[in-house]
């Protein structure tokens, strides 16, 4: 299974599956929704992706 990254990043937000960039934008709905959407064409064509939403804040390790 191969994974589609919507990721937040300091410009906005990103479209990634694997390191190419499928798309590029400022909000996050529009990213996640083509996110979806191809993952959606890819099953229709026998492959199977899953969808990861990747916030900054989730990228924070807290310290003890």
């Amino acid at each position: 299974m191969q994974t589609i990254r919507v990721v937040e990043t300091g410009d906005g937000w990103q479209v990634r599956c694997g390191d190419e960039v499928l798309l590029q934008d400022a909000a996050e709905e529009p990213c996640f929704t083509f996110a979806l959407a191809t993952s959606s064409r890819m099953f229709d064509a026998g492959m199977r992706y899953e969808v990861v939403l990747q916030r900054l804040d989730s990228l924070i390790v807290p310290v003890d």
